[in-house]
Formats: C-alpha cells, structure tokens, sequence
C-alpha cells in the first residue's frame, strides 16, 4: 500500500490552485454582475455605458448630458496587490470664466507649498493628462498666484483646502449643496483603514470630479458619483 505521505504535498498544491481558481471565477462572475446592473442603470437614467479594456485605458465609461453639457465618466483600476481605482468626471465646456479652482485634501495644499512639494508638482505636471484631473490643476495655481480661500465652512475645512486665482469663482463653484455632497461621497467611501481622495477643478480645462480610492463598483455608487458631478457642474453654470 502506498504512503500517503508521500503525496501530501501534492494534495495541498491542487487544493491551493482550486482555491485559486475559485475566489478568480468568482470575481469574474461578481464583476459581470455588477457591469450588468451598472448598464441597467445607466439606460434607465439615459447614459450611454461602454465597457472598456486595459488596452483602451479604462476599465468602464459613462457619457450623457446634464443641461445641455457633455460630460463623460472614466473609471480605470490598475493591476497587482495593491491595485487602486480612478474614477475622473469631466465636462470641458464648463469653463471658468475667471480663472481657476481647485479643492482637494488639506493635506496636499500644505504638502503643494512645501519645497520638495513644488518640486514634485513641477516634475509631474510634464505629463499632459495631469492637467485635466482634479490633482493636477493644484500646482499650475500655485504658480499663478492663487490663494487658499476660507469658505466659512468648519466640516468642509477639515477635510479640503481650496486654492482659486479667484474667490467669487471658488464660492460660486463650492456652494452649500456640493460641500455637502463632497462630504457626503467622503463618508460613505471611507470605512475602516479605507483611503481616498476626492477632488474638484473649475478651470480653462473644464470642470473635473476625480476619486480615487475605494471602487465605484455598484449602480448606487455609480450613479452617486455622477449625481455629485451633476451638482459641481450645476454651480459652475451658476445654476443655484
């Protein structure tokens, strides 16, 4: 009679290779799930949905039209353990007739004033599609002599920092409805250690809504983050 023994090993790897596979096949069947109900979504609410690939850079994208505006929705997630999503909302017709604005972390306005900070800013801002996301606008302001603006708004103050070339801008864009749907996104995608950033830009670029952190993955949450770019790109069309 054989020893079994001898073939524990063996037995062990097949039972983590079908582990393997199965948790693989699983998220795949989760994933055509959720791509389905986001597409439902979508027609119900009149986007047009696309899935994507790596090769054409996105993982999935919405367009549709809010008050006559265009505005397309990019989500993109890239691969290996600690694999990170983006999820970038852009309307460039809105442009902002005076100037800029720009309102992401607190953290980062301070880290943007710091030496080692411009330094940084000045090296990735050679990429050109870090002028069209919410962080990328942050360092060209500084440079044009934009100010930290105070809102008057203590919650909204902990969380962002605002930097404009033009205040009025900055309060016409960062009204009452959308701090609080800022930081509405803010408390529902931040459980646990979770990590985000959320950021808003009104410029010569357009208005941009950028996320990156835990995934937009689900209908409600897909149609949540494009309900908080409705809301921005409503300000900056000064609809309130």
């Amino acid at each position: 009679m054989p020893d079994l023994a001898q073939f524990f090993p063996v037995i062990v790897g097949l039972g983590v290779v079908c582990l393997i596979v199965t948790l693989a096949w699983r998220s795949i069947l989760k994933e055509r799930e959720q791509s389905r109900e986001r597409e439902e979504r979508a027609v119900m609410r009149g986007w047009a949905y696309r899935s994507g690939s790596p090769q054409q850079g996105f993982s999935w994208a919405l367009s549709g039209s809010e008050g006559g505006t265009v505005w397309t929705l990019e989500v993109s997630r890239s691969k290996g353990k600690n694999a990170a999503q983006r999820a970038t909302l852009t309307a460039p017709e809105l442009r902002c007739a005076a100037g800029a604005v720009w309102a992401g972390s607190s953290s980062l306005v301070k880290f943007f004033r710091s030496s080692i900070g411009r330094k940084l800013i000045g090296w990735g801002l050679q990429l050109t599609h870090a002028q069209t996301t919410s962080a990328g606008m942050a360092g060209p302001l500084l440079d044009e002599g934009a100010l930290e603006v105070d809102l008057g708004d203590s919650d909204f103050a902990a969380l962002y920092g605002v930097l404009a070339t033009d205040s009025g801008s900055a309060f016409q864009l960062l009204n009452a409805e959308v701090r609080r749907a800022m930081l509405d996104w803010e408390e529902g995608h931040k459980t646990g250690n979770a990590k985000g950033f959320l950021g808003v830009t009104w410029g010569p670029e357009g208005v941009a809504v950028t996320w990156g952190g835990r995934a937009v993955a689900s209908g409600d949450d897909m149609v949540a983050f494009v309900e908080l770019g409705q809301r921005v790109m409503k300000a900056a069309r000064g609809g309130w």
